[in-house]
């Protein structure tokens, strides 16, 4: 009777306790009350000196209302347009919540679809387009006159578009670049978080080394006996509607939600501003630069819209050429194979990454010397990039492979093979699709490398002498590997560049 009291005393304790805390189990944003912290906002967007001193510099957020009228995007993109002018274009897919793992899977493939069939199918898919702006709508978006000199106008990264439905979302994050996100279609409130209260988030362990991040708060519902510390964060709470932009600094700490039925969106994203690399005017000839089309603007990596690999994602070319100065040594020279040693690394591969960079900068020498470094031009970098930060496997057609366990595909067959003795074609794949959310395409590729003899039918010696082959593809795929990325932030760090 004791233990009993003692039981029904403390989980009394525990409801009284849980009812004292305020927003508990509530939506992000709930526990604060009103925003402690105001974000400006302008009705004109500066000119880029003026951009780079009162925001950039600062890392101050600032709101841009109306300078996504300037696209044409504000007034074309309804979902009929978009099916018709840009129908067969493809793009990269993502589930609507971050929080939510999956990869839709579509006709096209997994984690890619038509503009066209998602254009006509997005209110019932749990799928939002989250991909780098395909070439023929660039005459659409308008790039605003903040970016158009300086260091600004040669450090675009990539820009990136957004369609979704009411109902997406994002976990609290931060982002690896600066960027520009403007609305088309739709409305989107954003919660801003200053990353200095990062340690008050509760980041989680897997990217607290990367330049990206997120929270491991539950956005819907946040559990504050669990992350008490969120409460002591300040905040600020916006508002963007149809023709508004935001400038986000990199790294600064945000979690966004769509309303309105139909949401559209870029974001532009460009280099970070490090106090390595000196701001630069020179080519600032203009007193008031415009607003400017995308495709008349330079960008660093693009993507056609074909159903190929999208670049994606890239770590900073900048940077890099940042990087490689930062190790010269008295004579103004750079050793590649020490820069190679310590920041490029990896659990594959990696010697080779390393031989080819001293084949592709050093052209077969070991050193190279500073003023060849700064000489290097976009396209040069962007080669090397691509040996050091190859493209990441979530931008690439065979995704899945990546993202499906052998070891899955195996409880698969296994439970097919006990249910029926052996299986069908149309058995195994609606097995694989419906457990492991794989496409349509694979599943038929796996059946076929299982039944090599084509007898529509694959029993169980087929399956002993036949599976391991057939995962070939799975086994061997490449895998995220944040490595390089990790030894490049620990070096950024360490000369407080960040």
């Amino acid at each position: 009777m004791h233990r009993l009291y003692t039981a029904l005393f403390l989980s009394m304790l525990y409801s009284m306790c849980q009812a004292e805390l305020k927003g508990h189990l509530m939506q992000l944003g709930k526990q604060w009350g009103d925003p402690t912290v105001v974000t400006p906002e302008l009705f004109t967007v500066p000119q880029p000196r003026d951009f780079y001193q009162q925001f950039v510099k600062p890392r101050q957020p600032v709101i841009f209302r109306g300078a996504a009228n300037h696209s044409l995007a504000s007034k074309l993109w309804t979902t009929e347009y978009l099916a018709e002018e840009y129908g067969d274009l493809v793009v990269r897919l993502e589930a609507r919540s971050e929080q939510d793992s999956s990869s839709p899977v579509t006709d096209v493939g997994f984690g890619r679809d038509t503009i066209r069939h998602f254009a006509n199918n997005f209110k019932s898919m749990n799928a939002y387009v989250i991909s780098q702006v395909p070439t023929p709508m660039e005459k659409d978006i308008s790039i605003p006159p903040c970016l158009a000199c300086g260091n600004f106008a040669k450090s675009i990264q990539e820009v990136h578009l957004f369609i979704t439905a009411r109902g997406g979302k994002t976990a609290l994050h931060r982002d690896p670049f600066s960027n520009i996100h403007c609305v088309f279609n739709g409305t989107k409130d954003w919660i801003l978080i200053d990353n200095k209260h990062e340690h008050l988030i509760y980041q989680s362990d897997e990217s607290t080394d990367e330049f990206g991040g997120f929270s491991e708060i539950n956005v819907d519902s946040v559990d504050l006996t669990l992350f008490p510390t969120i409460e002591d964060v300040e905040h600020s709470l916006v508002t963007l509607n149809s023709g508004d932009c935001i400038y986000m600094p990199a790294s600064y700490w945000h979690q966004v939600r769509v309303n309105g039925e139909y949401n559209t969106a870029v974001s532009i994203w460009f280099s970070r501003d490090f106090q390595v690399v000196p701001q630069d005017w020179s080519n600032c000839v203009e007193e008031i630069y415009p607003f400017k089309p995308m495709s008349e603007v330079d960008i660093i990596w693009r993507f056609s819209g074909e159903n190929g690999s999208l670049s994606q994602g890239h770590m900073d070319i900048h940077l890099f050429r940042a990087l490689l100065l930062s190790q010269a040594d008295s004579k103004h020279q750079i050793s590649l194979t020490d820069f190679g040693n310590r920041f490029i690394g990896g659990r594959k591969d990696v010697a080779e990454k390393r031989e080819a960079l001293v084949r592709e900068l050093g052209k077969g020498f070991n050193h190279v010397t500073v003023d060849h470094v700064r000489s290097l031009s976009i396209d040069q970098l962007k080669t090397l990039m691509e040996i050091v930060d190859p493209t990441d496997v979530s931008n690439t057609q065979d995704f899945e492979y990546s993202s499906i366990d052998t070891v899955d595909i195996a409880a698969v067959v296994a439970k097919l093979l006990q249910t029926v003795g052996s299986f069908t074609r149309q058995e195994f794949m609606s097995e694989y699709m419906s457990t492991l959310g794989g496409s349509e395409l694979i599943a038929g590729r796996l059946f076929d490398a299982m039944d090599p003899n084509q007898t529509g039918r694959v029993s169980k010696s087929d399956a002993r002498n036949n599976l391991e082959k057939a995962v070939q593809n799975f086994t061997s795929a490449p895998r995220h590997d944040p490595t390089s990325e990790r030894m490049w932030l620990r070096h950024l760090r360490e000369r407080d560049e960040l």
